[in-house]
Order: C-alpha cells, then structure tokens, then sequence
C-alpha cells in the first residue's frame, strides 16, 4: 500500500481519493470531494446537512452500490487503506433489502350477507365497484363492454315483450311500422355486443351474458322481419 494513503481513505484511478470513516457504531460517513461529479453520483441523495467549510461532502446511511458506482465514475479504485476497506464491506446492500409488504386488498364494506350479496349483483352488473359505489361514467367508457351489456339488457326487454302498435306512414301499417322499429332496435344493439368477440373481453365477467345477449336480440330481429315478410 502507498504509505502515503491514510488506513481510512480510497483512492481512485484517476487521483482523486475519499475518506471513510466511523464515528460511531452504527455510522459511517464517506467524505468525498464536494465538486459536481460527486453531486451528479449515486452519493448525492445520502448527503448530510451542513457545509464542513474544507470542499467535502460527507454522506451517509448509502448502500454499497452507491459508493462502487461512485468509484467507477473515478475509473475504479486504484488503492484502499485498511480501515476504509474494512467499514466499506460492512456498509449494507440493496440485494439485502426486505421486499416492500404487499398492500392490503381493501375489503368490502358490508353491514349484512344481504348487503354483500346485492354488492355482488351490482359488480356483476358492471354498474360498481366491489365497495358498492357506483362507477362513473368515465370509468364505464374504460370497458365497452359492460355498458354494451347493460344497453342489450334494456333493448332485449324491450324486444320480446308483447308488441304494441303505434303510428303507421305512409302505406305502413302500425303494427309493421312497429315490427320494423323492433327489429332496427335489436339488430343495433346485438351488432354492439360484436365486440365480445375481442380477445381483451376474452375473461370478461359478463362475456357469457353478452353472447347470450346477442343471441337473443338476433333471434328478436329475424322474427320480427319474418313478421314483416309476411305482412306484405
């Protein structure tokens, strides 16, 4: 070792050389010099408060990796004194670091089965969310599925219910005009269900509903055009 290097200082391939050393048991500060390339290191955000007045940055409380990174920007380490070596080696590791606890799923908030169960209908209905809250419509345009569904729902209602004649044009009759209207009303609707075809709905909560749906609203159409063909 260059008897000239202190057992607490690093000195580095380019020259430039740090000091590591320990106040006290549970710390140990690296004093660097205070220049831009220090600032600009993975030492920086371990600076400690407070201008020592001598052109040195002190910092603490750094894994390892900051002081290696630290060393390589110098071209690496050309010689460590002994005391520096030692304090080094038993500075932690960001390999040693405890995973972050996953965060805790927020549970439902229910007063009774019923209330839970009713939870369960709305989320299943694509209306809320699994607290309940209705969603809004933005967070609906985020899935069109589920107001695809929600819309078929009312249509298919619609559809096979007894038909009620309104008004007739021209020479249509009501109850044709009406037929018409019925089948217009739930070709649209099964024709916005396609998209439960798309390979992102493929484990969508309502993807059987919706291709139920669709069949269902197609059979309303071709009856209510067979209705039609025959009215002519």
């Amino acid at each position: 070792m260059d008897s000239e290097l202190h057992a607490t200082e690093v000195k580095l391939r380019n020259g430039v050389t740090f000091s590591v050393y320990a106040p006290g048991p549970r710390l140990t500060i690296v004093a660097a010099t205070d220049d831009a390339d220090t600032a600009g290191s993975a030492l920086a955000p371990y600076r400690r408060p407070g201008d020592n007045g001598d052109g040195l940055a002190a910092f603490s409380g750094m894994p390892v990796e900051a002081v290696r990174s630290y060393c390589r920007l110098h071209g690496g380490v050309a010689q460590t004194g002994e005391t520096a070596r030692i304090l080094l080696q038993a500075l932690p590791s960001e390999a040693d670091a405890p995973p972050a606890p996953a965060p805790a799923a927020e549970a439902p908030i229910t007063d009774s089965r019923a209330k839970a169960d009713k939870i369960r209908e709305q989320v299943a209905a694509g209306t809320h969310d699994f607290l309940g809250r209705p969603l809004t419509p933005e967070q609906l345009r985020l899935d069109d599925l589920t107001p695809a569904v929600i819309e078929a729902r009312r249509v298919a209602a619609e559809v096979e219910r007894p038909l009620v004649p309104g008004l007739g044009y021209g020479d249509t009759s009501p109850r044709v005009a009406a037929l018409e209207w019925r089948a217009e009303q739930a070709g649209r609707a099964a024709s916005r269900l396609s998209l439960v075809d798309r390979p992102r709905y493929a484990a969508h909560p309502l993807r059987d509903e919706a291709i139920a749906l669709r069949d269902r609203l197609a059979d309303a159409k071709r009856q209510a055009l067979a209705e039609i063909a025959r009215q002519a």
